[in-house]
């Protein structure tokens, strides 16, 4: 049976604590995420994304266009909303190898040492205004995720990534799609193409992926999200998803891209959370999760089969606006109806007290 909510209590208010009330939660051995990345941290210093990421690129070449925490708006970008009103961004800058201008992403080192194992990523994403089409060969290669054996992204030919391909060819190119490409035939030796991807030059994206990792044929999967939207779904017959040697492994956002180099190719990211289980929580705009356009990750304190606690991120979420609960369950399966929450407006009692409250229960 899929996640139940029976009640919540506490604030739904930006940071608020949130505890939510039900039934096949299932035991999460730690609550948290392996990384939640709001971009709060100390800005155009790139070690700093270092603090919560194993490794970031580009990490050597022109300082600028290094990886690193950045005030909105930079460049004229305004952040995807104003919780913390900073994002990551590098650039396509240099050419100068992986690590100077080939990549901009930034990836977590984890240990495999038995299947199935689970990634689940969530992450805001967008590219400059002013990106240049059409350098290197010409074909716009572009990528978003990538898995790989080792401490890094890369290793070629051991990894497979997720990709736009057909590609985008201009900031109002509409006949962008999505790929999995396979570099070393872990993905039982086929390579799926998805559905009409949304074009992140000229707006924000939220892309979400769900992968159960397994060196079983047909044992895996691999679901793709953007937007709440389904786009890829290699599921139908399952597929094997690691077939690579040795236990060390890494989960990367972003990736390599052909437009190389000028000083306008930046990408941008905001609200990164990685996860090692397909259990989360998340708020939606909608009453049920099919006609979500926003899920906003919320990040667990505790949780257990019957009551989790998080700390709210309302993200793209006003304030005033209702927010419906969904609960992740180690399948990736959340409730299909939407708990309501309270809203996050502040608001004061005839006693002076300030409360945030439903607006079901805005009786004062």
């Amino acid at each position: 049976m899929p996640p139940s909510i029976v009640s919540t209590s506490g604030s739904a208010g930006h940071n608020g604590a949130l505890t939510i009330v039900g039934s096949g939660f299932e035991a999460k051995s730690i609550a948290s995420p392996v990384v939640w990345d709001n971009c709060s941290g100390v800005v155009l210093s790139p070690a700093q994304v270092g603090v919560l990421w194993t490794g970031y690129w580009p990490s050597s070449g022109t300082v600028p266009y290094q990886m690193q925490y950045r005030a909105a708006p930079y460049r004229s970008i305004a952040a995807p909303h104003s919780r913390v009103g900073q994002y990551m961004a590098g650039a396509h800058g240099d050419d100068a190898g992986a690590a100077a201008g080939y990549n901009v992403m930034c990836w977590k080192a984890r240990t495999v040492s038995s299947f199935p194992r689970y990634t689940y990523a969530s992450w805001y994403s967008r590219n400059d205004n002013a990106f240049v089409f059409g350098l290197g060969v010409g074909d716009n290669n572009y990528k978003i995720y990538d898995y790989s054996v080792g401490t890094e992204p890369y290793d070629l030919p051991n990894n497979w990534y997720t990709e736009h391909n057909s590609r985008f060819s201009s900031a109002s190119d509409t006949g962008g799609a999505w790929h999995v490409n396979d570099d070393d035939g872990s993905l039982d030796g086929t390579t799926p193409w998805g559905d009409t991807a949304v074009n992140p030059w000229n707006q924000w994206v939220k892309y979400e992926h769900y992968i159960k990792l397994s060196n079983v044929a047909l044992g895996g999967f691999i679901k793709l999200f953007e937007n709440g939207v389904r786009v890829d779904n290699y599921t139908v017959a399952g597929t094997r998803t690691d077939a690579m040697a040795g236990t060390a492994r890494n989960d990367s956002i972003g990736g390599y891209c052909r437009n190389k180099p000028n000083a306008n190719n930046f990408r941008y990211f905001a609200d990164l959370y990685l996860d090692h289980t397909l259990q989360h929580v998340s708020l939606g705009n909608a009453s049920t999760i099919g006609a979500c356009t926003v899920l906003e990750c919320q990040v667990p304190t505790v949780w257990s089969d019957g009551a989790i606690t998080v700390t709210v991120n309302r993200g793209a979420i006003a304030d005033e606006a209702n927010a419906w609960v969904y609960v992740y369950d180690t399948t990736g399966t959340s409730n299909t109806n939407g708990f309501l929450a309270s809203s996050g407006v502040p608001v004061v009692t005839r006693r002076g007290v300030v409360s945030v409250l439903s607006r079901r229960y805005m009786t004062l």
